[in-house]
């Protein structure tokens, strides 16, 4: 879609109801675009596919790193008492 300013290749697919799939992205640069600094990032979406077409997209919010405020996963090594 040339309305993006990155490209990008999707590296995990996750099921969610509905007929829905979380999609997370890597973004990569893209011939004719601006990326901004943003390549190498990551981007979050939900969609859905009917008759091999996507019918619904929307753009989901980041997950928090773990041990972040907001995160429901704990920072790597710490203790849970």
């Amino acid at each position: 879609n040339a309305a993006f300013p990155c490209g990008a290749r999707a590296t995990k697919l996750e099921h969610a109801p509905a007929g829905y799939t979380i999609v997370t992205f890597t973004l990569t640069e893209r011939r004719g675009g601006d990326c901004a600094g943003g390549a190498g990032g990551s981007a979050r979406s939900v969609i859905r596919v009917r008759d091999g077409h996507i019918t619904d997209w929307y753009r989901l919010d980041e997950l928090p790193a773990p041990g972040a405020p907001g995160s429901a996963e704990p920072a790597p090594g710490t203790q849970i008492a």
